[in-house]
C-alpha cells in the first residue's frame, strides 16, 4: 500500500526535475546544448508519508546526443526498487520547454500554476553536493496524474546556472496522495561524466 503512493510522488518528482530551468534563462537557453553524453546528476531524496521517512535517489544521465537532440534516462531507486522513467528527449534546436519533458510518455498533462510573484519566486543560496549555488527559486501548484493516481501538491524548486543538466539543486513538495499526506525533498548529491568517472 505505502509502495504506490510513495511511487506516484517519485515519478511526479523525477519529471519535475527536469524542469529547473524554467522562466529563468533567456528564450533561447537550452541548458542540455552544452551536455555531453554520459553527463549525469544523482539527486537525494527524503519522502515523509504519514509519520514513515522513506530515503532514495534519483538519477538522471545523457544517453545519446547529436545537434538536435539529446536523450535523457532517469530513473528512482527507492526500497530497493528501480524506477524508470519514460525516455525524455530534449530538443536542441529550440529554447527549453520544461513541459514537454514533464509529460513525456504520460496520458495525463502536469500543470504547473506560479504563486503570485511575491511568494512565487526569488533568490537564495543552497549549499549542495559540496558546494553554494547562487539559486532562483520558484514556487507554485502541480496538479497530475501519476501511474493511475492524481497528484495535487505545492512544489518549490531551486535551481542554478552552475548546477549541471537541467539546474535544480533542491525541490521540495507537499501533496496529499490516496488521502496520505506527503512530503517530498530531492536535493543535488552528485554529478558527474560516467566516462569519467571510469578512467
Amino acid at each position: 500500500m505505502l509502495l504506490r503512493p510513495l511511487s506516484a510522488s517519485l515519478v511526479l518528482m523525477l519529471g519535475l526535475a527536469l524542469v529547473g530551468t524554467a522562466g529563468t534563462k533567456g528564450k533561447d537557453d537550452n541548458p542540455y546544448r552544452s551536455a555531453k553524453v554520459g553527463d549525469y546528476t544523482v539527486h537525494k531524496t527524503t519522502t515523509k508519508i504519514g509519520g514513515l521517512a522513506v530515503e532514495g535517489t534519483m538519477k538522471q544521465l545523457i544517453t545519446s546526443k547529436d545537434e538536435k537532440q539529446a536523450n535523457i534516462k532517469a530513473t528512482v531507486s527507492v526500497l530497493g526498487q528501480e524506477i524508470n522513467a519514460p525516455a525524455a528527449p530534449v530538443d536542441l534546436t529550440k529554447p527549453f520547454d520544461p513541459a514537454s519533458v514533464v509529460n513525456q510518455g504520460a496520458k495525463g498533462k502536469a500543470e504547473f500554476k506560479q504563486y503570485e510573484k511575491d511568494k512565487g519566486e526569488g533568490k537564495e543560496k543552497i549549499k549542495a553536493a559540496g558546494k553554494e549555488y547562487d539559486c532562483t527559486w520558484i514556487a507554485g501548484k502541480v496538479v497530475t496524474e501519476q501511474m493511475g493516481i492524481k497528484v495535487e501538491g505545492d512544489v518549490k524548486v531551486w535551481f542554478s546556472k552552475q548546477a549541471p543538466l537541467s539546474g535544480m539543486v533542491r525541490m521540495e513538495m507537499k501533496a496529499e496522495i490516496m488521502g496520505t499526506p506527503t512530503e517530498t525533498i530531492v536535493e543535488l548529491s552528485k554529478f558527474g561524466n560516467a566516462s569519467s568517472d571510469k578512467e
